[in-house]
């Protein structure tokens, strides 16, 4: 229980240090680094860190919400009184929304149907018809070795 307690703390001080660095700047996060330095709690700053890439991932994306580029703030200027174009938007990215679920619905059901497919195969059913011993010089020219997976991937391909 206690783990989990400084497990959430770690994650919110993580997450409060990311939002003050992204709204004071590199500057501020240099100065922590420098004060803070022997302070086990504040180890995610340093780059060997585990969570030093997480903590710079949250800077990034703290400082694109609290500091958005111009551009953005231009667009969202100019779309203002459009609510047409921003239908528009919204239509697009629904109809890619559906389209890439039907993707993604048409996958997976491929892939359950190759999977009772192959759980169809009766393994048990085949039988040995001859055992071929090679001597250590024969077998440069045979291809490699073949796993069950493949032997009922081709199996299905003759199915169909």
């Amino acid at each position: 229980m206690l783990d989990m307690v400084f497990v959430f703390f770690e994650s919110d001080l993580i997450r409060m240090t990311a939002l003050f660095v992204a709204r004071n700047g590199r500057q501020f996060l240099t100065q922590l680094m420098t004060r803070e330095a022997r302070n086990f709690q504040f180890d995610f700053l340093k780059p060997q860190h585990s969570n030093f890439s997480y903590f710079t991932k949250l800077v990034e994306q703290y400082t694109k919400v609290i500091i958005p580029p111009n551009t953005i703030l231009e667009d969202l200027r100019n779309e203002k009184g459009n609510t047409k174009k921003l239908m528009e938007d919204v239509n697009y990215r629904v109809a890619w929304e559906k389209h890439q679920k039907s993707l993604r619905d048409k996958e997976e059901k491929e892939a359950e149907k190759e999977r009772v497919a192959y759980a169809s195969i009766d393994w048990h059913d085949f039988v040995v018809v001859q055992t071929v011993d090679f001597q250590p010089g024969d077998t440069t020219n045979l291809p490699g070795l073949c796993t069950p997976k493949d032997v009922g991937a081709r199996i299905l391909l003759e199915a169909r």
